[in-house]
């Protein structure tokens, strides 16, 4: 991979999402052949070494198909990493963080906490070096001297 462009074998994410999509395509027909071929009624009914051949190939032709199906989601999702990351990160996050912390603040509130009461904080003042530390510490943690 290229540090530069997120590139794959040369490959720019434009040209992997191509190459993607045409993989799909090509093996979602070469499945749908396979599995239409596999249904159509054979002109003998008991020429079982015909019926066998076409199983067969059908069957190869398939098995082709669900590869080039994998290869090309595979494909697809490495040329779409960078802007669906860029999208998430971008957008999508400052969304996210609204959200949790209004999440957390329900939960809050649906615990018994009272919304309208302020929470103050207590800090104690450290007597060797002036460190304000919280009321219920036992030791400074600038100095580490007893409070």
């Amino acid at each position: 991979m290229g540090s530069d462009d997120g590139s794959l074998f040369g490959l720019g994410r434009g040209s992997l999402t191509a190459i993607g999509a045409i993989m799909v395509v090509i093996g979602l027909v070469l499945f749908l052949v396979a599995a239409t071929s596999v249904m159509t009624p054979t002109s003998n009914q008991f020429d079982f070494a015909a019926r066998e051949a076409q199983m067969n190939s059908s069957f190869v032709t398939a098995i082709i198909g669900m590869v080039l199906l994998a290869l090309g989601f595979g494909a697809l999702r490495l040329g779409m990493i960078r802007p669906v990351t860029t999208y998430v990160a971008s957008e999508a996050s400052p969304a996210i963080e609204r959200v949790s912390e209004a999440a957390g603040e329900g939960l809050r509130i649906g615990f018994g906490g009272n919304p309208l009461r302020s929470e103050s904080v207590v800090k104690v003042k450290c007597r060797n070096c002036g460190y304000l530390e919280n009321e219920d510490a036992i030791y400074c943690g600038k100095c580490g001297k007893p409070l």
